[in-house]
């Protein structure tokens, strides 16, 4: 009878960038194994005005930041997720790797989501930002197989502030 493979998961976690005045920026970080600050980080980037792109950085330090921040942890994937599709260089932010990169480009970025006053709109709208992305980004990555459903209980109870 041959062997199981040793299939090591590797650890998601959520960044949250605390901010008093505003809503906190969030973004997922794969650690590094050994280290649960450093790693891919995976995310959008913009504004409410004129909307968010994606950016993956690689080689991320969240300790270099400086900025207040928390580390919760979503979950745990399998390695297949991360096993590379194409060869990217370490400072290229807008190339998948792999899949659970595929995954967030896939994820549509929020475009602008504030009305200028001047537009006449009425009524209320939904904010899409960094933190409607993250949902978004995790329920795919569930929907995928990728990442436990537990994992969106995580974001449920996160600060957003």
């Amino acid at each position: 009878m041959s062997a199981l493979p040793n299939v090591e998961e590797q650890s998601l976690v959520l960044v949250i960038y605390h901010s008093r005045l505003f809503k906190a920026h969030w973004s997922v970080l794969v650690p590094d194994r050994g280290t649960s600050t450093r790693g891919t980080r995976i995310h959008v980037s913009g504004s409410l005005s004129s909307g968010f792109e994606h950016e993956i950085i690689r080689e991320y330090d969240v300790e270099a930041t400086g900025r207040s921040h928390s580390i919760i942890p979503l979950g745990t994937i399998t390695p297949g997720a991360l096993q590379p599709t194409v060869s990217v260089e370490p400072h290229d932010t807008s190339t998948a790797s792999n899949r659970l990169e595929e995954i967030a480009l896939e994820t549509p970025a929020p475009g602008p989501s504030l009305r200028s006053s001047t537009s006449g709109a009425k009524g209320r709208i939904e904010v899409q930002d960094c933190q409607f992305w993250v949902k978004r980004y995790v329920a795919a990555l569930v929907e995928q197989g990728i990442l436990s459903p537990a994992a969106l209980d995580v974001l449920a109870t996160a600060p957003e502030h």
